[in-house]
């Protein structure tokens, strides 16, 4: 999610949702074309985009909402 602005060094990221909206069936595509962004951001969340398109009409828009928290460290001193 680097163009939301966060790095992912920095924060873990969980998917809370994920939306397929199939407007036309890919039945005799045989390429297709990926197009994602990111839709949206807010305080502890976003949603990335994506449009998938084929070269015979097939077409799929499809959105990931995901949540974010801080990336705490595992490892402990002995």
């Amino acid at each position: 999610m680097l163009d939301a602005g966060w790095s992912p060094d920095e924060h873990i990221w969980v998917v809370r949702r994920t939306v397929l909206d199939v407007t036309q069936p890919f039945l005799t595509d045989t390429a297709v074309e990926l197009t994602t962004w990111c839709g949206a951001v807010a305080g502890s969340a976003a949603a990335r985009r994506t449009s998938v398109v084929g070269d015979r009409g097939g077409h799929v828009e499809a959105e990931m909402i995901c949540r974010f928290g801080a990336r705490t460290s595992t490892s402990s001193a002995t």
